[in-house]
């Protein structure tokens, strides 16, 4: 499905919502809260999420095709990102970013990968999708710059698409537009992958959530994949993100009031 280009406004309110590793069924629940809340009729969604959303044709046990999405929209405008170039964020939408790695079927060459940027151009919003060369560059120079944090700790950038890039370029384009309202939501991972980006999502006023780190496990292994929730928790102690349920059957604030409290 492709994403008209340069057509219209750009929409003032963004989510990005991060994850990796989920429960089973949260993106159902997504939906649901999704429609319920009717959050879209002022909000645009992107998701960055590891390897989760993938385009190929066999997905692993913990992603979901490309198709399945789709066919499960139920009313939903999904927009894969494919097309290079420049694209508008319109309300009303659910923006998924390439999986760069599985943008072709494995089969294909695997170094033809796509990755999107959050950019501001002529005072608006846009999604940006680069030429694979420009996508090996852009992220060689990412690489660089954020190998390390301020205190030295060497990060990892074994999962793509970054969260922890695309939260802060999104935070950016705050500076540089203004009554441009943004959130954030990081659900279930492993790793640390999403908590700087948040941070940054809530030092320029936006509205910060993670899921409930009681209630991530892996849906076929059994084991906990709280670490990125907990990181985020971690990391921003003095000004702390709210928890919220997924699932709905918590005593932590649930993604249905969240969304209600920030529309």
């Amino acid at each position: 499905m492709s994403i008209s280009k340069n057509e219209g406004k750009a929409v003032q309110k963004i989510l990005c919502i991060g994850g990796s590793t989920l429960n089973k069924g949260t993106i159902e629940k997504i939906k649901d809260a999704l429609i319920e809340t009717k959050f879209l009729q002022k909000w645009a969604v992107i998701f960055v999420n590891h390897d989760y959303f993938k385009i190929s044709y066999k997905p692993a046990e913990t992603q979901i095709s490309k198709d399945k999405i789709q066919k499960e929209s139920h009313g939903i405008n999904i927009k894969f990102l494919e097309q290079v170039g420049d694209h508008l964020i319109h309300k009303n939408n659910v923006y998924i970013l390439p999986d760069p790695s599985k943008v072709l079927p494995a089969e294909e060459n695997e170094e033809d990968w796509r990755s999107a940027d959050c950019i501001e151009k002529n005072g608006q919003v846009m999604l940006q999708v680069l030429e694979p060369q420009s996508s090996f560059e852009k992220y060689d120079q990412w690489f660089e710059n954020k190998r390390c944090d301020a205190g030295g700790k060497e990060r990892s950038f074994d999962t793509m698409p970054y969260i922890d890039k695309f939260m802060k370029e999104l935070a950016d384009v705050t500076t540089k537009i203004k009554d441009v309202k943004i959130a954030g939501l990081i659900l279930c991972g492993l790793g640390g992958d999403g908590a700087y980006g948040l941070k940054e999502i809530k030092n320029k006023g936006g509205a910060t959530a993670v899921q409930n780190p009681g209630e991530c496990l892996h849906p076929k292994r059994g084991k906990t994949t709280c670490s990125m929730p907990h990181t985020a928790l971690t990391l921003d102690k003095n000004s702390p993100h709210q928890k919220i349920s997924i699932k709905g059957n918590s005593e932590v604030m649930s993604l249905i009031q969240w969304l209600d409290s920030i529309r």
